[in-house]
């Protein structure tokens, strides 16, 4: 289990502005920038995400107080630099269209579909499997480059350099896009339209289990297994399953 995203970001702003939150008996809890109470609080921190944060060891008591702990204000680098504040580059080999795996730095902890990935069931195993995990991102990659969305947290356009041949270089983009376009309608067609819409939000649109469930009226717990019904068709549509061609 890995901290919330929104509790994430609250984290780096309290660090930034070394803000202390003083509890009280309301149902949230102000967060003074430096502990200074003359001034106005820079954000109300609610119960739920104050627990949030305890838990992962985010905050420390400092006197009346609590404060984002030394540790992950350091390791997560936000007073040093805070346009990279939520980032997690990491070296990762990618497939591109032409079917070639190439290295490429990705921000690998934002998308929802990176935090199934890293999330693991009470036998500690994760709950996707790598070849799930990699067709899911060829999904959303296709889904960018055909131009209908490209997720706030990934850039998928230039994640992997892709050295297709293309006949006419100064139609590269739209070339892309159809090639795109056709790898989706074919997808469509094997996976159907219900596992379709599971993609689309979680890998695409970046949206959470829970948000689908409730989108498409969907059983409690349910979406998981819904989507890896989709990932298992990806793994056969792109070919990411490891020694299978």
């Amino acid at each position: 289990m890995s901290l919330p995203l929104s509790d994430n970001h609250l984290a780096q702003r309290l660090a930034k502005h070394e803000a202390l939150i003083i509890k009280s008996g309301s149902d949230a809890f102000p967060a003074y920038p430096r502990g200074d109470r003359r001034k106005r609080p820079i954000c109300w921190v609610s119960q739920d995400s104050f627990k949030a944060l305890s838990s992962f060891g985010v905050l420390e008591q400092q006197g009346e107080g609590f404060a984002v702990a030394r540790s992950f204000s350091k390791r997560s680098g936000a007073n040093k630099n805070f346009a990279n504040q939520h980032r997690d580059i990491e070296e990762r080999d990618l497939f591109v269209p032409s079917g070639v795996k190439r290295p490429a730095r990705i921000n690998g902890s934002l998308s929802a579909l990176d935090r199934l990935y890293r999330r693991r069931d009470r036998d500690g195993q994760t709950l996707l499997s790598s070849a799930e995990y990699e067709a899911g991102r060829r999904y959303a990659k296709d889904y960018a480059l055909a131009g209908y969305a490209n997720i706030s947290t990934q850039n998928y356009l230039s994640a992997g350099e892709d050295k297709t041949h293309y006949a006419d270089r100064n139609s590269v983009v739209l070339n892309r896009r159809i090639d795109a376009r056709r790898r989706l309608e074919t997808a469509d067609k094997i996976i159907g339209r219900s596992l379709i819409k599971a993609l689309i939000a979680v890998c695409c649109m970046d949206k959470s289990l829970s948000e689908v469930e409730r989108a498409e009226k969907w059983a409690a717990s349910s979406g998981l297994t819904i989507l890896k019904m989709g990932l298992s068709a990806l793994v056969e549509h792109y070919g990411t399953l490891a020694g299978k061609k």
